[in-house]
């Protein structure tokens, strides 16, 4: 009996697999890759593929058909060698027929390939198999998690705790990944995030079996039914709310882009009769195109909600607003009843005041933003030792995100 020729198939080019797929590459970075809202990064001499702004990421030409268009191995070897005319191949259950004119061209070929596929697939999607989701084994011990989001996602220890303590992250045995638990509405475990805690290899995944259209990571903000905030992942999640601790909201990630509703989102807007979304995607080219679409299919489904688009004040996304916020202080002011010092750049200067009342914290505040014009992104704090309080503290003076106050986290 015939069989496929996996060794030809696995040996097929990626690059121009990807372009017969519909991919485009980018004019200013050749190594990346566009199709939708799908962004690629491919190194053709490894073979490998990996994507920041979806599930996809792995190696070799099965694995990119497999994760670029939802299909089986069998699917995704199938289709590979009917684009190719690769010799040897039974048509079975998993196949179509290939289309015998060799006249077309192979572009032709490919596009007639793939739209029959996605026939087939959404023929299947009518009955999907049941995955079985395989979570990643639990270390004994939180250590290299704790420190990176701590250290290298400027999350306050106290959230870190108690996210570990409340059962939403735990750290991997094998890697030492984060592992962010996503359920559904029901409090049943769906899937997960997985993202890599060494700095110098930038893994992002999913537990295998993960069904993002089931369930999600799930936070929430006070009185959460009074609006529903989407962001791409769970480390943007817990940074949203992080910045965000006196919003009222039930923030969740979508595990990356998603310009389609979910039955995930829609579980979450009907059983809490949701009135107000926010997309909160990266503000990226990618992020806001997925944003735009989503939003429009949200408006259409549900006309009596309010959906706008939210983005991050600084930095690209949530993190990195996050991590820019909570910097250590490049300038300080601190003024007395006999000073006012100011600290920039490692220089110290100190002026003598005459009447520290003349000296208003509108005055205060102008200083800073003339100190501020050749570093526009510098953090800076300001003491008063006049009335002994600290402008910093005075603005957290309530524990930094209290799960017990100022963010209620349920079972989802």
């Amino acid at each position: 009996m015939a069989s496929l020729d996996l060794e030809k198939i696995r040996n097929v080019d990626i690059i121009d697999l990807a372009e017969r797929l519909g991919f485009e590459r980018d004019k200013y970075d050749k190594k990346e890759y566009r199709r939708d809202d799908i962004k690629v990064s491919i190194d053709d001499k490894r073979g490998r593929f990996n994507s920041f702004t979806s599930d996809v990421h792995g190696a070799g030409a099965i694995d990119f058909v497999m994760k670029t268009e939802n299909l089986s191995f069998q699917q995704a070897a199938q289709m590979i060698a009917d684009m190719y005319a690769i010799p040897n191949v039974e048509n079975n259950a998993f196949s179509i027929q290939r289309d015998q004119n060799q006249s077309k061209s192979p572009k032709e070929n490919s596009n007639n390939i793939i739209k029959d596929y996605k026939k087939e697939t959404e023929k299947a999607k009518q009955e999907p198999d049941e995955k079985i989701l395989i979570m990643p084994e639990k270390a004994d011990t939180d250590k290299e998690i704790k420190e990176y989001l701590t250290k290298e996602r400027a999350i306050d220890p106290k959230v870190v705790n108690a996210l570990i303590s409340k059962g939403y992250i735990y750290q991997e045995k094998q890697h030492n990944n984060v592992v962010f638990i996503a359920k559904d509405t029901n409090g049943k475990t769906t899937g997960a995030e997985i993202k890599g805690t060494d700095p110098s290899v930038k893994f992002k995944g999913m537990a295998k079996g993960s069904d993002k259209n089931a369930g999600a990571f799930t936070l929430k903000l006070n009185n959460s039914k009074e609006s529903l905030v989407l962001t791409e992942s769970a480390l943007d999640a817990i940074s949203y709310c992080s910045l965000n601790k006196t919003e009222n909201a039930t923030v969740i990630s979508t595990s990356g882009l998603s310009p389609a509703i979910t039955p995930a989102i829609s579980n979450i807007i009907e059983k809490d009769n949701i009135k107000n979304v926010k997309i909160a995607y990266d503000k990226d080219k990618p992020g806001q195109e997925a944003a735009e679409k989503l939003k429009d299919a949200l408006q259409e489904k549900y006309n009596d909600i309010n959906i706008e688009i939210k983005t991050p004040e600084k930095g690209k996304d949530w993190n990195e607003n996050l991590q820019l916020e909570t910097q250590k202080p490049q300038i300080k002011i601190t003024i007395d009843d006999k000073f006012l010092t100011v600290e920039n750049a490692g220089k110290i200067d100190k002026f003598e005041i005459k009447d520290p009342t003349a000296i208003t914290q509108d005055k205060i505040e102008k200083l800073a933003d003339k100190l501020k014009e050749s570093e526009p992104n510098a953090k800076v704090e300001i003491i008063d030792e006049r009335t002994k309080e600290k402008e910093q503290d005075k603005e957290y003076e309530n524990p930094y995100l209290n799960f017990n106050n100022d963010i209620e986290m349920d079972g989802r």
